[in-house]
């Protein structure tokens, strides 16, 4: 008997841009209201952030995990000489600091304290869960508790000034769970005073950059790249019909390819995602056979 229609049938990325001053789910909700269909998100951004987020439709959210290792790069402002309770410029300020002393080059010295990985305390107005509650909705609530302090890369960085001494630009390249607002109110606090992030724009994941990102105004059907295309940053492998029947069987194949994540394709047909040891490839992620 043939297959009952799926109920979604739109499937593939869209790389959004989300302006500040909504949610990431709220810009999520006006890209579906254009395009329609089942859709995930990966990249959440804070309400005053913008900047690139990874929306896909259908069969694409199977993948959209993949997403989320990606280095991540950012543009920022840093205020110096007062700190607020969320680290950013939406909360209530709760200390305040000289700013005289602040130069370029001290403050283009300290950034080499940050390069590389170092442990870092998320702010406690964020997303990670304590006993299976979300840190932000215990410190709304009053509740006293302490972040344990986690491993992040800054991978590049560099400072720019804006207003000097008091706003300053950061641009940073960074691992995935970095707190860029936990990045500001450290640098503040190792050149000897505070500060909050006063602006925040997310300016590429990985490969994907803010030229690739469409507003969810402007889109159309036509904007919706099709599943293989949005995994563009990952190698390509092309397999015989009998090893992409292997794989198809969960089987692993011997096969010289890039080491890693890799798209795989019956002729023009995408599969999946394989992953190679060597000369040995495995199955990692598949499509429905009727939706490659």
């Amino acid at each position: 008997m043939p297959r009952p229609p799926r109920k979604y049938r739109r499937n593939g990325f869209i790389f959004l841009y989300k302006r500040s001053g909504i949610t990431s789910r709220a810009c999520l909700d006006e890209a579906i209201t254009a395009l329609r269909g089942k859709a995930g998100l990966e990249g959440i951004l804070d309400p005053f952030a913008s900047g690139l987020l990874i929306a896909a439709y259908g069969n694409a959210t199977r993948f959209l995990s993949y997403f989320h290792t990606l280095p991540k790069r950012y543009r920022a402002q840093i205020t110096f000489g007062s700190a607020t309770t969320t680290d950013d410029l939406t909360g209530e300020i709760t200390s305040r600091g000289e700013i005289g002393h602040l130069t370029a080059e001290l403050l283009a010295n300290c950034l080499r304290q940050f390069s590389g990985t170092s442990s870092q305390v998320p702010p406690i107005y964020s997303n990670v869960k304590i006993a299976g509650t979300r840190a932000h909705t215990l410190a709304r609530a009053g509740s006293n508790f302490t972040l344990a302090a986690r491993e992040v890369t800054v991978y590049e960085a560099c400072m720019r000034p804006v207003h000097p001494p008091a706003i300053w630009e950061l641009e940073c390249t960074v691992s995935a769970g970095t707190y860029i607002r936990a990045l500001a109110r450290d640098i503040a606090l190792a050149v000897g005073t505070v500060g909050h992030l006063s602006a925040l724009e997310r300016i590429a994941i990985g490969d994907i950059t803010l030229q690739h990102c469409k507003k969810p105004a402007e889109l159309t059907a036509e904007d919706l790249l099709p599943t293989d295309r949005g995994l563009f940053w990952l190698p390509q492998v092309n397999l015989d019909a009998a090893q992409a029947r292997a794989i198809a069987q969960g089987q692993t194949i011997r096969f010289d390819s890039p080491g890693g994540l890799v798209r795989m394709y019956l002729s023009e047909r995408f599969l999946g995602l394989g992953r190679s040891f060597g000369h040995v490839l495995k199955t990692e992620r598949l499509l429905p056979r009727d939706e490659g």
